[in-house]
């Protein structure tokens, strides 16, 4: 029973974590990434920096340790990530640590890896993303297709 209860607590935990992980990137998709990221606004020491500054940037980390532990395998979600997918969680890692890539870069990928992250959570492949959404709605539109069986399963919708 204990074991059990353990085991729940820890992916209550494991949950928590990737949720606020979410709410972390759509925060920071909601906001001017300027003032983190290239320009000379990222160089202002941490004293000097304004709080919405420090905000973001503990958000950034946030994130940036979430995806460590997933790319490591160490938080089990809802969904199994691909060797890929860890891949490209780990190359984002250090490419959003990097204040001197520009705003934009930094936006792009953020939301290239936020459906990994929901994937995580709810285990259902092409939430949020219009791409696995416009291909899955053509390949239920073409069954007939040799490619759409092969596009449904490697977005879990088969």
């Amino acid at each position: 029973a204990n074991r059990k209860r353990d085991t729940d607590r820890a992916r209550f935990l494991e949950i928590k974590e990737g949720e606020n992980a979410i709410g972390n990137i759509n925060s920071l998709l909601d906001n001017d990434l300027d003032v983190i990221y290239g320009g000379f606004e990222w160089a202002v020491p941490d004293k000097l920096r304004k709080q919405r500054g420090k905000n973001m940037l503990a958000r950034r980390d946030q994130v940036a340790s979430t995806m460590s532990l997933m790319a490591a395998g160490k938080l089990k979600g809802q969904g199994t990530i691909t060797e890929n997918e860890r891949k490209m969680l780990s190359d984002a890692v250090s490419f959003l640590k990097n204040q001197d890539i520009s705003a934009d870069q930094a936006r792009a990928e953020l939301e290239r890896v936020k459906p990994i992250f929901e994937y995580f959570m709810t285990g259902q492949r092409g939430s949020g993303n219009p791409a696995d959404t416009q291909a899955s709605d053509w390949a239920k539109a073409n069954p007939n297709d040799p490619r759409a069986a092969a596009i449904l399963q490697k977005l879990g919708a088969q």
